[in-house]
């Protein structure tokens, strides 16, 4: 991975885990504000042009974490799987894997366009 931008990385990895959730209603997705501004209009628009997400009457916010507890406890699933993956520590993983569905991504799709679906 050290071969990517993170921001690359972490627009595919949203854009991936939005694919697999299959939302089929009008949401809100609160993103944590760790995109430079640069970014934030190319990540909305792979969210909202990808045809694997469904994006009608989506809002997208880019937002401080520490006033969103749900963008907290994302934080903290992703830092369970941080130390999972670079540390070895599985003690947190234990607790969350049976609670939870975890996706392992697939950074070798990282750079791939996805074909639009007719």
């Amino acid at each position: 991975m050290n071969n990517y931008n993170i921001n690359d990385v972490y627009m595919d990895v949203v854009t991936t885990l939005l694919s697999e959730i299959n939302i089929n209603n009008k949401y809100v997705l609160r993103m944590d504000n760790f995109l430079p501004s640069k970014h934030i209009d190319k990540f909305n628009l792979l969210i909202l042009e990808n045809p694997n997400i469904y994006s009608e009457n989506c809002n997208i916010f880019h937002n401080d974490s520490r006033k969103y507890i749900g963008i907290q406890f994302a934080d903290l699933i992703s830092g369970a799987c941080f130390q999972y993956y670079e540390n070895n520590n599985n003690e947190f993983m234990d607790i969350i894997k049976e609670k939870h569905r975890l996706i392992h991504y697939n950074k070798y799709s990282l750079g791939k366009t996805v074909k639009k679906k007719r």
